[in-house]
C-alpha cells in the first residue's frame, strides 16, 4: 500500500510528527493513491486523495445502514435533501464521481492500449464474449469504482496492526529487531527504508515475526469481519444446527477468529507467538480452519496476495520510521473496544487516532 507510486515518491501519510493522527484515514488516502498511480498508471497530482478518502468513508458509513433500514436507501436516493445524512451521501458521491472516478475513466479511455499489465491496459483489452466488443462505459466504471473501494480493508488492517504494536511495546521491539536483521534501517530515514523495500518484489516475505504480528492482529480485528451471505438451497447442518432451505446465512468471521472454543481462554489476547506452529490456523480438535481473514473457498478475497504484500510493506515502512502510541482521545483499551463498529470493515467509530514519533537511530 505504501509502495513507491509511479512518481517514485512514497505517498504522504502522516501530516505531522508528535501529533495525533487519524491513521486509518491517511492510510486509506495512501491506498487510493497507490491504486490510481500504481495500478492505473496515472500521473501524480490529478486527484485529491485525502478528499477521496473522506468521501469514501462518508458514503460507506451511511450506506452501511441501508440493508437494516431499506426505507433510508429510497429516501437518500430520491429525496436526498430530506435528511442531513442523505445530503452528505449525495455530495460525497458527486465528488467521487467528478473528481475521482471520471479522471480515471478519461485516463482509461485515452490509453493507447499497450500490451503491459497495468490495470488501465487490461481494462482497455477487455472484450465482452457475448458481443465481441468492448464493454460499455458503465461496466468499466463499475470496475474502476471497485478498485478504489477495495483497499479499504488493507487500510484498516494496517491501522489495527499499528494499534496492537502501540499497545504491546514488547512485540514492537521484537519486530524492530527482525526488521533490522532483514536490512531495514529503522532510524527514521524514510528514503533509505523505501530503497530497501523497492529493491525487489515482496522483500519482506519469510519474516516470521512480522507475519505472526499481522496474523494475530487480523485474527483479533479482521477488517473483513463478516463473510458474504449465502441462502441455503436445501436443509443444511451448520455445526449442531439444522438450517431450513431458503434461509440467508451471514457468517461472522470475527466470531470464528475469536472463538475461545478454538483458540483457548486467551482468545482475546494479542499473542503473536501463537503463530509459531505451522498449523496455527487449524483447530486441533476438529481439524477445521479457525482463521479466515480473507474468507475461504472459490469466492474468497480476490485481492488476497496483493493485500498481503501491501500490509507487510506498509507495516515495515511505518514501524521502521515511526513509533506509535494511542492518542489520548482514544481512552483506554476498553473504550476502543466499546467504540469498535462494523461498517463494511471493522473500524473504530471516530477513527483510529495514534501519536506518531519519528525514530532517530
Amino acid at each position: 500500500m505504501l509502495a513507491v507510486a509511479s512518481s517514485g515518491e512514497v505517498p504522504a501519510v502522516l501530516p505531522g510528527l508528535g501529533q495525533d493522527v487519524q491513521v486509518d484515514h491517511h492510510l486509506l488516502a495512501a491506498a487510493v493513491q497507490t491504486q490510481v498511480e500504481g495500478l492505473f498508471g496515472m500521473a501524480p497530482g490529478q486527484i485529491d486523495y485525502l478528499q477521496a478518502a473522506h468521501d469514501l468513508e462518508t458514503a460507506i458509513s451511511i450506506v452501511h445502514n441501508h440493508p437494516a433500514q431499506p426505507w433510508l436507501a429510497v429516501l437518500h436516493r430520491w429525496i436526498p435533501w430530506a435528511t442531513a445524512a442523505g445530503w452528505q451521501l449525495r455530495e460525497a458521491r458527486l465528488r467521487l464521481a467528478n473528481t475521482c472516478y471520471e479522471p480515471i475513466m478519461r485516463h482509461v479511455e485515452t490509453c493507447a492500449c499497450p500490451s503491459d499489465l497495468s490495470l488501465t491496459a487490461c481494462l482497455r483489452r477487455l472484450i465482452d464474449p457475448r458481443t465481441g466488443k468492448a464493454p460499455p462505459r458503465e461496466r468499466l466504471l463499475a470496475e474502476v469504482g471497485n478498485q478504489i473501494m477495495a483497499p479499504e480493508t488493507a487500510a484498516h488492517t494496517i491501522s489495527w496492526v499499528l494499534y496492537c504494536l502501540a499497545t504491546h511495546p514488547e512485540a514492537e521491539m521484537q519486530l524492530l529487531k527482525e526488521l533490522k536483521g532483514a536490512g531495514m534501517p529503522c532510524n527514521g530515514n524514510i528514503q533509505a527504508a523505501t530503497e530497501v523495500l523497492a529493491a525487489r518484489f515482496d522483500p519482506l516475505k519469510g519474516l516470521a515475526y512480522l507475519d505472526a504480528v499481522i496474523s494475530e492482529a487480523m485474527r483479533l480485528y479482521p477488517a473483513g469481519a463478516s463473510a458474504s451471505p449465502r441462502q441455503t438451497e436445501k436443509p443444511t447442518m451448520v455445526g449442531p444446527y439444522r438450517v431450513p432451505a431458503g434461509v440467508v446465512v451471514f457468517p461472522s468471521l470475527f466470531v470464528v477468529n475469536n472463538y475461545s472454543g478454538s483458540w483457548g481462554a486467551d482468545a482475546r489476547e494479542f499473542k503473536p507467538e501463537r503463530w509459531q506452529a505451522a498449523d496455527a490456523a487449524i483447530d486441533s480438535v476438529t481439524g477445521a480452519p479457525r482463521f479466515l481473514p480473507f474468507s475461504a473457498g472459490p469466492k474468497n478475497c480476490i485481492g488476497l496476495a496483493l493485500g498481503q504484500v501491501a500490509v507487510r510493506t506498509a507495516v515495515a515502512l511505518l514501524l521502521s520510521n515511526f513509533s506509535f502510541k494511542p492518542a489520548a482521545c482514544m481512552g483506554k483499551h476498553e473504550d476502543v473496544m466499546a467504540s469498535t463498529m462494523l461498517a463494511l470493515t471493522l473500524k473504530v467509530e471516530g477513527g483510529m487516532w495514534l501519536t506518531a514519533t519519528q525514530r532517530t537511530g
